[in-house]
């Protein structure tokens, strides 16, 4: 006679232990009455990104992008379906969590975590939700997507906030020692995200700097000060949603002097 396997409504094919559960959604179920874990009894909105509408949702869209992780399908040894997101960042930006935890109305926790490759302090968030994973799924946003995302194409309104997003992400924003009109601007992603990116930067300030490949990814980098500045404005000029400490550096290179070098005077023959 056939062995009965677990009701969770995700599809676990392991054997009932108990309740009708196997022996892990089970005990998920004892300490969460919930077999998924306790996640799924946080409330949130699950459908934050069905439809990108907002600078709110187009910023967490390009932000998670860069660094939010998707999990769908069918994982671990029983095999059931995980349908997760999750976001981690490094300590100092915990409040950045919050953020998002606010955007999309999460009960979800934001918890301290070490690095997993180097053991130093970090803050993670991690929302389960089959809603919200598929949608950022459609919108591009795929497990394991580091080496193969595709940048959202979206309203011309709402293109500025999404780069910010993936700007605060993956970019850096530099200034050199010593070097008042020396800035860079830099940009890492896919080919497919830092051409999108460059022909985007080109046509709002008419920067000229291009792409190239950086190992197994795409580098854009804007350098000097005039075409840094430009972008800087464009993408955190006004805006209400922002990293902290990179909307800081932002306003810094916003407000950096264009100094004009004195012609140079000829000496008469």
């Amino acid at each position: 006679m056939a062995k009965a396997t677990c009701k969770h409504e995700e599809g676990c094919p392991g054997e009932v232990h108990a309740k009708g559960y196997c022996k892990a959604h089970y005990a998920r179920w004892f300490r969460h009455g919930d077999p998924s874990g306790g996640r799924h009894a946080y409330r949130m909105d699950h459908h934050f990104f069905d439809v990108i509408d907002t600078e709110a949702k187009a910023y967490w869209l390009g932000f998670i992008t860069a660094d939010g992780c998707v999990q769908a399908g069918r994982i671990g040894a029983n095999g059931w379906q995980r349908h997760e997101l999750t976001v981690k960042l490094k300590a100092s930006d915990a409040g950045h969590l919050e953020k998002l935890r606010a955007a999309l109305a999460a009960e979800n926790p934001v918890l301290p975590v070490p690095q997993r490759t180097t053991g130093k302090p970090a803050a993670q968030i991690a929302l389960s939700s089959r809603p919200l994973t598929e949608s950022l799924i459609r919108l591009g946003v795929t497990p394991r997507k580091s080496l193969t995302v595709t940048p959202w194409d979206g309203p011309a309104r709402l293109m500025r906030h999404y780069w910010r997003g993936l700007f605060d992400g993956d970019g850096t924003i530099v200034r050199h020692p010593g070097g008042r009109d020396k800035w860079h601007l830099r940009l890492l992603g896919t080919e497919a995200c830092m051409e999108a990116f460059r022909l985007w930067a080109g046509e709002v300030c008419g920067t000229a700097a291009g792409k190239y490949p950086k190992g197994n990814i795409w580098s854009f980098t804007a350098g000097g000060l005039a075409s840094p500045q430009a972008l800087a404005r464009e993408l955190y000029g006004g805006a209400t949603v922002y990293l902290d400490r990179k909307h800081e550096l932002a306003l810094q290179l916003i407000a950096a002097p264009i100094r004009h070098r004195s012609p140079v005077r000829r000496l008469a023959a």
